[in-house]
């Protein structure tokens, strides 16, 4: 993610998490659908390895969808939860 040209749609999420259960099937799809234009990205931020990622990142609630392009971070995701909402934003970002 960091070190590319390309654009990555970026999951953080714990499977604990029941806002990051209900999102994660809708998020999913809607990366897969569009996957010639963006690069879906998942961070399980409940192990100890990814958990640093989640910190280093600032990740502080999950779910967490954050865009990145060029090796920065350029957006967070701050909508509802809900399949339309999250396929509209991945459908978006992949298209921008």
């Amino acid at each position: 993610v960091k070190n590319g040209n390309r654009r990555w749609l970026v999951y953080f999420f714990a499977p604990s998490c029941s806002h990051c259960q209900q999102a994660t099937i809708s998020v999913e799809k809607a990366a897969k659908a569009r996957k010639q234009r963006v690069t879906f990205g998942r961070v399980d931020c409940s192990l100890k390895r990814a958990a640093e990622i989640c910190t280093e990142e600032g990740v502080t609630s999950m779910p967490t969808i954050r865009v990145y392009e060029g090796g920065a971070h350029t957006k967070t995701y701050d909508g509802s939860h809900t399949h339309d909402a999250l396929v509209n934003f991945v459908e978006t970002t992949a298209t921008a």
